[in-house]
Formats: structure tokens, C-alpha cells, sequence
């Protein structure tokens, strides 16, 4: 004979969760990110959000690599909230054995801005731009001078001609 018994489930509570949601926003092309942070965070918190605009870039790369300038608009959620224009430059890994592509983004609205270190992962010479990239918090101004935090940049440039890296459009999703 066999005996059954019965299971009964308890609910636990669970400490503060932030959990994003996502929508489009056509007009930036990309991902608008809604956020609601629990209250009493302090300024070391999560970034998240979303922006595009168009980039260019010099003709020919360098010894040094290639020098990328973006231009755009984002919408940030976290230690940052609301819409941004969003300005930066990277540098693509040049002639040497292996390195790092570096750079910085800095987001700026009418409260102040937020200006991140970007590095990407270990690459060969002359590799392209990554699509993933590291970051710190590494300056704030306003509502942002003190804040702080770290990490994760995605990012795809999308050339305007087939043949010529020097222009294009670029997409970018910052994430904890």
C-alpha cells in the first residue's frame, strides 16, 4: 500500500527586488527601459537603460586604431533617471599583439551628467569595436556628482555604406 502525504507550500519573503520592464521607444529606433529603484538606495546603484544615435569615424585607422565619435539620446533608469543626450568616443585596439578597446560615454540631462570608462575585453591588433564592454562611473555632475557604480555596456554600430566604416548608426544598452 502506498502512502501519500501532502506537500504544503509556505511563502517566504524575499528582500527588495528592482526589476526593469521594457518598451519601444520609436523614436529613438531602440528599447526605452522603465525602472523603479526601492526606496533608501544610496547613489551606488544600478544603470540600466537605452539609447542610439549616428557616429563617425576617421577615413582610415591609424597605428593606433580607429577613433569612433557618438552622438545620440538615451534613456536611463537607476542612479540616473530620465532622458539623456548621450556623447562619446572609443578607440578601437591598433598595431599592436593584443589590447583593449577603450573609451568613454558621458550622459547628460538637466539635472547633470554621468561620465563612464569604457574597456572591452582582450582583442588582437586592428580587432573591430566589441559589442560588449566593461564600464565604471568615473565623474558626476549635479544630481550625479556622487555617484558611483560599474558595469556592463552592449553595443552595435551599423555602417551607413557597405564599404565605409566612417559613418554610421550605433545602438547601446547599458546594463548592472
Amino acid at each position: 500500500m502506498t502512502r501519500r502525504t501532502h506537500f504544503r507550500p509556505q511563502l517566504e519573503q524575499l528582500g527588495d527586488r528592482t526589476l526593469p520592464s521594457v518598451a519601444m521607444m520609436p523614436h529613438l529606433g531602440g528599447w526605452q527601459v522603465a525602472h523603479a529603484a526601492p526606496a533608501g538606495h544610496a547613489a551606488q546603484a544600478r544603470l540600466l537603460g537605452a539609447g542610439a544615435g549616428s557616429y563617425t569615424s576617421e577615413a582610415v585607422p591609424t597605428d593606433t586604431g580607429r577613433t569612433y565619435n557618438l552622438q545620440g539620446s538615451a534613456v536611463l533608469a537607476g542612479v540616473a533617471v530620465g532622458q539623456f543626450t548621450v556623447a562619446g568616443t572609443l578607440h578601437s585596439v591598433g598595431f599592436i599583439q593584443n589590447g583593449r578597446a577603450t573609451g568613454t560615454l558621458t550622459f547628460t540631462s538637466a539635472k547633470g551628467s554621468l561620465t563612464l570608462q569604457l574597456e572591452g575585453p582582450q582583442q588582437p591588433g586592428f580587432s573591430p569595436l566589441p559589442h560588449t564592454f566593461s564600464y565604471h562611473i568615473v565623474s558626476g555632475t549635479g544630481a550625479y556628482a556622487n555617484a558611483s557604480g560599474s558595469g556592463h555596456v552592449g553595443l552595435l554600430l551599423t555602417q551607413a555604406a557597405a564599404n565605409d566604416p566612417s559613418h554610421g548608426s550605433f545602438v547601446l544598452a547599458v546594463t548592472p
